[in-house]
This record gives C-alpha cells, sequence and structure tokens, in this order.
C-alpha cells in the first residue's frame, strides 16, 4: 500500500478520511495524493441565451476553482497537524509523503479513471457536498479502477491492528482479501467472519484461516449467528464487538440493481458501518 488516492473536499468526512490514510501510510512510508472532485455540469434547458449560458459557465468555473483552492488549503492543512510537508512523490521513499493534483476533476466518475494506478483508494462516509454523490464515486472505485477502496468513518482510532474479513466465499470477497494482504499481513490478529446462511459455493471459513495461517498471518473464525439480523447488520455488529478497526469485504455479489430494490449487505455496510472497510469488486 505505497501509493494512497484520497477524492478531498473540506469536510469533516474529508478530513477523517485523511487522517485514516496517514494512518496507513505510516505503516507503509506511503504517498498519499489528494484530488477535487467537481460538481459535474448542469443542464441547461432552453429560451436560455448563449450570453447567458456563457456567463453562467464562466461563473461557475470561478466557483469551482475557489473550491478547489479551499480544498487544498484545507488538506495541507491536516498534513501539517500531521507533520508532513507536501511534496512529490518520491523513489523508494523512507517515510511518508503527500501532494495534491492541481487537475480539477469535473465528475464523480472520475475517480474511475485516476484511481488505476494508486494501490489504495481513500473516501469518507458522507464525502463532500450535496453535489458531489459519495455513492457514485464509491461505485466507480469500485467498478472501475480494479483496486481495493477504503471507506472510512468519523471515528479515528488505530486501523489495521485486528481486522475482520467477511467471507461469503465468493469471487468478489477472494479478490479483496488478495488485494488486501500489504495489510492483512501487517495486522496483529484477523478474525474470518462466517455467517450462517450467506454464502455462495467455495472454500469454507476454516480453509481460509488455514491458507492465511500458511502465509504467517494470525487468522482465527468466528461464526456468527445472524438471529433475525440482516447479513450486513450482522457483519458490523460482529466485527464491532470483537475489536475489530478494519472490515474486509468484497463489494455486490448480488447485482447493484438487486441490492438497491432488495438490500444487500454491500449497500447496509456502505451507508451504515462506522469502522473502516475496505471492499473491491
Amino acid at each position: 500500500m505505497k501509493t494512497l488516492l484520497i477524492p478531498f473536499f473540506d469536510d469533516d468526512a474529508a478530513r477523517s478520511a485523511l487522517a485514516h490514510a496517514i494512518l496507513i501510510a505510516r505503516r507503509f512510508n506511503s504517498h498519499i495524493e489528494g484530488i477535487f472532485i467537481a460538481p459535474s455540469p448542469q443542464i441547461v434547458h432552453g429560451g436560455v441565451g448563449m450570453e447567458m449560458i456563457g456567463s453562467y459557465t464562466t461563473e461557475t468555473e470561478k466557483d469551482i476553482q475557489q473550491q478547489a483552492a479551499q480544498a487544498k488549503s484545507c488538506f495541507e492543512e491536516v498534513l501539517a497537524q500531521h507533520d508532513i510537508t507536501p511534496g512529490p512523490m518520491r523513489r523508494h521513499a523512507g517515510s511518508v509523503s503527500a501532494g495534491w493534483r492541481d487537475q480539477v476533476n469535473k465528475n464523480s466518475h472520475a475517480i474511475g479513471n485516476d484511481g488505476r494506478v494508486f494501490d489504495l483508494i481513500v473516501v469518507g462516509r458522507g464525502y463532500g457536498h450535496q453535489w458531489t454523490d459519495w455513492n457514485i464515486i464509491c461505485e466507480s472505485a469500485l467498478f472501475e479502477t480494479g483496486r481495493p477502496l477504503l471507506i472510512t468513518g468519523h471515528r479515528v482510532d488505530n486501523i489495521g491492528d485486528h481486522i475482520a474479513i467477511a467471507w461469503n466465499r465468493s469471487t468478489e470477497t477472494a479478490r479483496t482479501v488478495a488485494l488486501s494482504m500489504p495489510i492483512l499481513l501487517d495486522a496483529a490478529k484477523v478474525s474470518v467472519l462466517t455467517l450462517d446462511g450467506w454464502s455462495v459455493p467455495g472454500p469454507d471459513g476454516e480453509q481460509l484461516v488455514s491458507n492465511l495461517l500458511h502465509s504467517g498471518i494470525n487468522a482465527s473464525l468466528v461464526e456468527i449467528d445472524p438471529d433475525d439480523r440482516s447479513p450486513g447488520q450482522a457483519i458490523v455488529e460482529e466485527a464491532t464487538a470483537i475489536g475489530a478497526d478494519m472490515l474486509v469485504k468484497g463489494a455486490y455479489t448480488q447485482s447493484r440493481l438487486r441490492q438497491f430494490v432488495f438490500g444487500g449487505a454491500t449497500r447496509h455496510i456502505l451507508q451504515s458501518a462506522d469502522l473502516p472497510v475496505i471492499m473491491a469488486h
């Protein structure tokens, strides 16, 4: 996890996400890169003259540039609080570095392009203002980058000391575990959570634990009784109860449409989990 990308705005969610990113960066001597996501262009309906449209666009561009500058200032303020001086990405750096991308991305989908060369994308839950749909940012990162996404809550404590894996035997979760191996190898403890009745055909939790142990990871199995809870609720509550400070879970084993209509563990965890969650699809 040597390079981290973080969409950043001047709000509490982004500040919390950056604080989490710094905790991870200190473990791996990583580089953190902040970017600003601007609102998507508004659709102008008929009846408006081209001169007015041009004036509106100019004013909007000025607002965006001001917001981007404010976000950069906030980003650097948080870095200063953690004694990190902004600078370029360095080869074989032996310490944390961080920089800001001055290019302004014009819509929430841009993260799907920019994130493809980073080891981890970090997004604060509820990031941004009303014009920035953080669900779109998260799903763009999950479906378009091929990289893992870390979603952070507002509480900033330790991260990655005790990691819970929500194991449902799926391809998506297997991929997330593989992408998370640097953090799993660095953890003091890993708990593999399995939930009765919540799985697809594949290796069970004991087999995953066995393979993690062979890799030198201190892993153990935790079997969960759903007890009339939804899978997402049971996973979050049990991960919190055992003291995990991070959750690893595959995203959207069911389709996005099915989860939108009927609900699902991914959607519940995206919206409700307070502990940091690493997801990949």
